[in-house]
C-alpha cells in the first residue's frame, strides 16, 4: 500500500470512529440521566451501563474469525447499522427491561466497531509513527466523547429528539466508511494466538484496557451524578465531561509522541500514577471551579493515555489477523473493566454517599500501579 493510499485509509477510520465517539458521549451520560430522573437507584443504573460490557466480554472471542469471513469494511458497516437500530430503539421504547436487553445487543455492535476500527489503524501506521497516529485516532474519538455531552444541553433529555440526533451521528460515520473500498486493509483468515491467552503476552498493555475501560465508564456514567450530589446543576455536571474530555482531546498526541521516544511501560506507569493522584484529590476540590477544571483537564489526558500506550505496545508485537485477535483481547478488559466499574462504583456511592466514586477510581488506579511496578520489575 502506497503512502497515499495508508493516509486515505487511516483519514477515513479515524473520522468514522471520531464521529461514533461523538454518539457514545452522548449516549453514556443520556442514558444515566434518564434513568435517574425516572427515580431509578444508583446501582441499577450501574448495572444497566454494566450490561455493555458484559456483552463486550462476551463477543470478543468471535469477532477476528468474522472479521476474516467478511473482511474489515464490510464488518464495520454491519456493526454501525446495529449501532443505530439499538439507538432508535432506546429512544422509543421505555421499559427498564427491554433497555438491559438493548443496551446488551448494543454492545455486541460497538465491540466489534472498536476492534476493527483499532486492529485496522494499527495495520496501517508505521511502528516509528504509531503512538503518534494513534494519538491522533484518540484525540478525535476524546474529541467526539467531549462534544456529545454538550449536545444534552441543546436537546433535553425529555424527548426523542437527542436519541435522534445520536442515530443521525452514526449514519455520518458510516460515509467515509462506505468510500474507502480500495483502502481497507487486509488480515488474512487465520490466527496462531487465542483471544483470551493474550494476557499472557502482553498483561501491561492488556490491563491497562481493563483500568481506562472501568474509568472511562464510571466518569461517563457516574461522574455527572457525582456532580449533582455534590450541589452542581444539570449543565455544571454535564461540563465536568466537557472539561475531562478536553483533556483527553488535548494531551493524546504529546503522549503518543512519548510513547515512541520512550519504553511505553513506563509512561502507561506515569498515567497510572497521576490517575491515582487525581481522585484522591477530586473530593477535595469538586465545588471549586478554577482548581476542579485543571484537575480534570490533566486526569481525563493520560488515563485515556493508558489507552492510546496500551494499543501502541500490542502493535510493537502482533501483525495481521493476530493483531485483530490481540485489539479483541485488548477490547475484552476494557469490557471487563467497564462491568467491574459501574457496578464497583455504584454500589460504593450507595454504601458512602458521593465520594465512592473517587474512591472505587483509587483502588482500580492503585491496584493497577502497584502490579504494573511488579511486572516491569521482574522483566
Amino acid at each position: 500500500m502506497t503512502s497515499i493510499s495508508k493516509f486515505k485509509s487511516l483519514a477515513a477510520v479515524i473520522s468514522s470512529i471520531s464521529v461514533v465517539g461523538m454518539a457514545f458521549g452522548l449516549n453514556m451520560p443520556l442514558l444515566t440521566l434518564v434513568l435517574e430522573a425516572q427515580g431509578i437507584d444508583i446501582s441499577v443504573i450501574g448495572l444497566n451501563t454494566a450490561v455493555q460490557g458484559v456483552s463486550t466480554v462476551i463477543a470478543t472471542p468471535f469477532i477476528p474469525r468474522q472479521i476474516g469471513r467478511m473482511g474489515a469494511r464490510p464488518y464495520l458497516l454491519m456493526c454501525l447499522a446495529v449501532v443505530f437500530v439499538c439507538i432508535m430503539l432506546l429512544g422509543l421504547i421505555h421499559s427498564l427491561a427491554a433497555w438491559f436487553v438493548i443496551r446488551f445487543v448494543l454492545g455486541l455492535a460497538l465491540t466489534g466497531v472498536f476492534v476493527v476500527s483499532e486492529a485496522w489503524i494499527i495495520q496501517i501506521s508505521s511502528a516509528h509513527s504509531r503512538g503518534r497516529v494513534l494519538g491522533v485516532y484518540a484525540t478525535v474519538l476524546s474529541a467526539g466523547f467531549s462534544i456529545g455531552p454538550l449536545i444534552i444541553g441543546v436537546t433535553g433529555i425529555d424527548s426523542l429528539l437527542p436519541f435522534a440526533v445520536s442515530g443521525v451521528i452514526v449514519l455520518i460515520a458510516m460515509v467515509p466508511i462506505a468510500m474507502a473500498r480500495a483502502e481497507a486493509p487486509e488480515f488474512g483468515s487465520t490466527h496462531s494466538i487465542a483471544v483470551t491467552s493474550f494476557v499472557k503476552h502482553a498483561p501491561i498493555a492488556i490491563c491497562a484496557a481493563l483500568v481506562f475501560g472501568a474509568a472511562e465508564t464510571c466518569v461517563l456514567s457516574l461522574l455527572p451524578i457525582y456532580g449533582i450530589r455534590n450541589s452542581l446543576t444539570t449543565a455544571g455536571a454535564a461540563t465536568l465531561l466537557t472539561i475531562t474530555g478536553a483533556g483527553s482531546v488535548a494531551l493524546q498526541y504529546p503522549i503518543g509522541w512519548l510513547s515512541d521516544r520512550f519504553d511505553r511501560g513506563r509512561v502507561l506507569l506515569v498515567c497510572a500514577g497521576i490517575g491515582v493522584g487525581g481522585v484522591v484529590l477530586l473530593p477535595s476540590v469538586i465545588t471549586t471551579p478554577f482548581l476542579l477544571w485543571p484537575l480534570l483537564f490533566v486526569w481525563g489526558g493520560v488515563i485515556v493515555g493508558l489507552y492510546t500506550v496500551g494499543l501502541a505496545l500490542l502493535g510493537e508485537k502482533f501483525t495481521d489477523l493476530d493483531l485483530a485477535a490481540a485489539n479483541a483481547a485488548f477490547i475484552q478488559a476494557y469490557g471487563v473493566g467497564s462491568i467491574a466499574g459501574p457496578a464497583l462504583a455504584g454500589a460504593a456511592m450507595s454504601i458512602v454517599g458521593a465520594d465512592g466514586l473517587p474512591l472505587a477510581l483509587a483502588f482500580l488506579f492503585g491496584g493497577y500501579l502497584v502490579f504494573a511496578v511488579s511486572w516491569t520489575r521482574r522483566d
